[in-house]
């Protein structure tokens, strides 16, 4: 049982990256040709795209209003949850 601010008194020690790094650097050059090293994360463009997963599957409305339109996903993705449950919470239905 948690009895005090958990998110206030909680410490995390620094984490060493270095082997992180090294091998994202190591698959930019043997294998992807794209240094993901700098631990950019993830993008607008990929938040887009759960985003409109999301909706396709009617987890939730599409945005309304004037915004950023949300990137185009494969119809197949939103098929196979449809239809199968696949990706969806606790696997298939």
């Amino acid at each position: 049982m948690a009895t005090s601010n958990l998110p206030s008194t909680t410490r995390a020690s620094e984490l060493d990256v270095r082997n992180d790094v090294a091998v994202l650097k190591a698959d930019a050059d043997r294998w992807t040709g794209v240094d993901d090293s700098a631990g950019e994360g993830i993008t607008r463009e990929d938040i887009g795209r759960y985003l409109r997963f999301l909706a396709e599957i009617k987890f939730m409305p599409l945005p309304t209003g004037r915004r950023r339109v949300l990137p185009p996903i494969s119809a197949e993705i939103a098929q196979a949850q449809a239809q199968w449950g696949v990706g969806g919470h606790g696997g298939a239905a």
